[in-house]
């Protein structure tokens, strides 16, 4: 997977950098003539889950969007149905990192989809994905 890392270019990006190529995440943004005004048709949210410090037992979790509706979407992908999704691709793992792709219609999150998912090897001391 490389390092995911969020980086400003006229708005946020989601970068992914991988091995051979970047690959870049961008928020689609759509004037509309009506209002006047640019409106957010696709928006990227990272979910990072990992382990509490303080119990290990319980998990603790980071969600970072470009904009509003990413973060939105990251909450929603960690409530049912979609945490029995993520609970699937686990397979026991503890730390995990995902990213997530909204539709954004009329300022509505729809149609959140998990685009990329990974999980910490400890074993191998890297992430590993589980696509």
């Amino acid at each position: 997977m490389g390092v995911i890392r969020m980086e400003g270019i006229e708005g946020v990006n989601i970068i992914d950098r991988g091995d051979e190529e970047r690959t870049y995440y961008r928020p689609e943004i759509l004037f509309n003539p009506s209002s006047h005004r640019n409106e957010i048709i696709k928006d990227y949210a990272l979910v990072l889950g990992m382990p509490n410090p303080f119990e290990p037992s319980k998990r603790r979790y980071i969600f970072a969007g470009c904009y509003v509706h990413g973060n939105l979407a990251a909450v929603l992908s960690m409530s049912a149905p979609m945490i029995r999704q993520v609970n699937q691709r686990l397979g026991g793992e503890l730390q995990f990192i995902f990213l997530t792709e909204s539709h954004v219609l009329w300022r509505y999150v729809d149609n959140i989809e998990i685009v990329r998912f990974h999980v910490y090897d400890e074993g191998q001391n890297r992430w590993v994905s589980k696509e």
